[in-house]
């Protein structure tokens, strides 16, 4: 089964006409080198370095300007630093950037348009997770307690980010370092999570504070 293009597709542009049909014949090949699932839309504006290192399941699609960049092994010794597990979605512009840590999304999940996934602490998104445009996954902190050394030369706190089922993100939140977001959770928009959010809790703020359970 052939990957399905994602941009429209001009026969009086020659750039594009030459583009596609290289897409038809190479990525077959591709698919056999790198782990590619079948019936996948990646974009051709699509960044993704390091593919040996990357795992894009059946139905995936990523979309125009994302980037999937893993800088590095996966640090426990795994084979993918990145996983896209089957129908994920990676919207436009979005960027997984694993530096040197791991990054999985889960089933039916979306990274949606514009946000960031810093995954050198690691980063976990369970089956079905929504979430806005813009949201922002850090888990990795710069120290800065001695002002004798510039802040961008000290240590980094790492710290995973583990966003269970079935999860709502509303757009432009922020998780920080360490969270762990349980299953049926809602974040509303705009809200810093620094702490912890238990099942069915729907938070918002900033800091993030429980409003009600679902």
């Amino acid at each position: 089964m052939q990957t399905i293009p994602t941009e429209r597709y001009d026969p009086s542009n020659k750039r594009i006409r030459l583009l596609y049909e290289l897409r038809w014949r190479l990525f077959p090949l591709l698919r056999r080198m790198y782990s590619v699932g079948e019936k996948t839309e990646i974009s051709f504006r699509a960044i993704i370095r390091d593919p040996r290192h990357i795992s894009i399941g059946y139905g995936s699609r990523i979309g125009f300007g994302a980037e999937l960049w893993t800088f590095g092994s996966h640090p426990e010794g795994g084979k993918y630093s990145i996983v896209c597990e089957d129908f994920s979605d990676i919207r436009p512009y979005a960027l997984l950037h694993a530096y040197g840590g791991w990054i999985h999304v889960g089933k039916r999940s979306c990274i949606n348009s514009f946000s960031i996934v810093n995954g050198m602490g690691g980063v976990r998104f369970g089956d079905n997770v929504m979430m806005g445009t813009g949201c922002n996954f850090i888990s990795a902190e710069h120290e800065f307690e001695d002002r004798d050394t510039p802040m961008s030369f000290q240590e980094c706190h790492l710290s995973p980010i583990w966003v269970e089922d079935d999860v709502y993100i509303g757009a432009g939140s922020t998780l920080l370092a360490g969270v762990h977001v349980h299953a049926g959770a809602v974040i509303g928009a705009g809200s810093v999570v620094r702490h912890d959010v238990p099942s069915g809790a729907v938070t918002a703020g900033v800091p993030a504070k429980v409003i009600r359970m679902r």
